[in-house]
């Protein structure tokens, strides 16, 4: 017994620091979130209470404002209307289980990653409130929780089908049917996951000397990611073209391209310090600005990470190449959107693809 401990010592170690974390956040939730919560949150609350009584899990008599919910909170949070009536209670209930969601999501993609042992100690920083923004809308408002999660685990099941491990026709099912939930969804997924993946699947090895367009064709990076993305453009023609005869929200179908606006570079630049954590007006010889210095230093640290891995590119594992493309791929896309696209605009846009840097560190790390 003894024994076992001194070997897995480690692993209960970040398995205390993780629950640690998840618990501070579900007591803050409970004292602290009825004084904090938002139009935003009280409307999902509002829409899991009445999907309890409805017993569905999307309503027919509510006007979703932005995307129709598909996997979303309410798959947490309803069940749990129907055994208390308290929204505190339930508000708190609902965070622990979100968080042990993340968490779980997190540790499955680490379990088929090549370097997965490295980016399972950077788990407390997915559980760690580094900015306002992350908190409240990840950790707090819990709204990004089903996007991160539905990455991850996807991300998971992609390297388990590449490397074609045992009951890969199980993986692809699973694959294909998350990936049609998640077009049902609406395009966001789509954007940061299933389009930039696919590119860099198909970059990642195009750039290789032995590429060629026969063997392209049996690659099982290139036949997954393409297999996704058409299997998640088909959920958004059923999100387009049937859903809206049942249920009423918003979707993209009025986005237009617009006259490209770079000016909104400057402000896509503020809003990755914002989701790092930085506060403007802070006293530069205060713990805020100390703080800030900090984020400073860390966003350099990044881009040093970035050039880094990009210069040892040639070293490094399948797996890692893919999700370094992938990472660029996906937070230019976000951008896109936002300079060539008339689509509302808010900073916790960049929360999706940010998070890939996460990733990144561990690569580095891994690799040095």
């Amino acid at each position: 017994m003894n024994t076992k401990i001194k070997e897995h010592r480690r692993e209960y170690i970040l398995a205390i620091i993780v629950c640690i974390e998840i618990a501070v956040l579900a007591y803050f939730a409970y004292r602290y979130g009825v004084h904090h919560v938002d139009s935003d949150d009280a409307t999902e609350m509002a829409l899991a209470e009445q999907l309890s009584r409805e017993g569905g899990i999307m309503s027919s008599n509510w006007y979703y404002s932005t995307d129709l919910r598909v996997i979303h909170t309410q798959l947490i949070l309803a069940p749990l209307f129907r055994i208390f009536s308290s929204w505190n209670l339930v508000r708190t209930l609902g965070t622990v289980i979100c968080l042990c969601i993340l968490a779980a999501s997190w540790v499955y993609m680490c379990s088929k990653l090549s370097f997965g042992k490295t980016a399972l100690w950077l788990l407390p920083v997915l559980l760690w409130p580094f900015s306002d923004l992350y908190y409240d809308f990840v950790l707090f408002g819990l709204q990004y929780i089903p996007h991160l999660a539905m990455m991850f685990c996807c991300t998971g099941l992609f390297c388990a089908i590449v490397r074609t491990e045992k009951h890969s026709r199980l993986y692809y099912v699973a694959w294909a049917l998350l990936a049609f939930l998640n077009g049902m969804g609406g395009l966001r997924l789509i954007v940061v996951f299933y389009a930039p993946l696919w590119i860099s699947a198909l970059l990642s090895y195009i750039i290789k000397p032995e590429a060629s367009i026969r063997k392209a064709i049996c690659m099982p990076q290139i036949t997954c990611s393409t297999f996704g993305i058409i299997t998640a453009a088909a959920g958004y023609v059923v999100n387009g073209k049937v859903l809206p005869k049942f249920y009423t929200f918003a979707n993209w179908e009025g986005t237009e391209f617009i006259k490209p606006d770079f000016a909104k570079l400057n402000g896509v630049l503020n809003d990755v310090l914002l989701v790092m954590g930085y506060r403007s007006e802070r006293k530069i010889i205060s713990i805020s600005g100390f703080v800030n210095l900090l984020i400073l230093a860390a966003c350099i640290v990044i881009v040093y990470f970035i050039v880094s891995l990009l210069k040892n590119y040639k070293c490094l594992r399948e797996d890692e190449q893919i999700l370094i493309i992938f990472t660029g791929f996906s937070f230019l896309a976000t951008i896109f959107v936002n300079i060539f696209t008339n689509q509302n605009w808010a900073s916790r846009y960049l929360i999706l693809p940010m998070i890939w840097f996460i990733v990144l560190a561990s690569v580095y790390i891994r690799l040095n």
